[in-house]
């Protein structure tokens, strides 16, 4: 189950493959021969065994279906565990960011339960 976390922001906590499960990350054999000057590039195919990987938004490392990594809906990525406590010990909150959070959440929650992945939203704070 995944679940928001107490933060000033809203963040999605959960498993790789949570997220995996709402299609967001890469699975099987992936075509990237159009993703040019990014990480990948030089690169035609990917093949990712096992059900598949995230990559953190932040730090460029994989992110296994067993990790837990954390969606933040402010900036519409996902962090790894390290990259997460780095981010939040230092991030501001702007006011006028709420309403692209708050849309970027509310996609983010439809994707995860139409997929099948409970979230609990205990935490989630009502003011933002």
């Amino acid at each position: 189950m995944a679940k928001v976390i107490d933060s000033q922001f809203l963040v999605i906590e959960g498993k790789g493959e949570e997220f995996l499960q709402a299609g967001m990350g890469a699975g099987g054999v992936q075509d990237l021969g159009t993703i040019k000057g990014g990480t990948f590039d030089g690169f035609s195919m990917i093949n990712i065994e096992g059900g598949g990987c995230l990559v953190c938004d932040f730090g460029n490392e994989a992110i296994l279906p067993s990790e837990t990594c954390y969606y933040i809906a402010v900036l519409n990525s996902i962090y790894c565990d390290t990259c997460f406590k780095r981010w939040h010990d230092k991030a501001v909150r702007y006011p006028e960011d709420s309403r692209f959070e708050k849309a970027h959440y509310r996609h983010t929650v439809a994707l995860l339960q139409e997929a099948g992945v409970e979230v609990d939203e205990t935490a989630k704070r009502e003011c933002l």
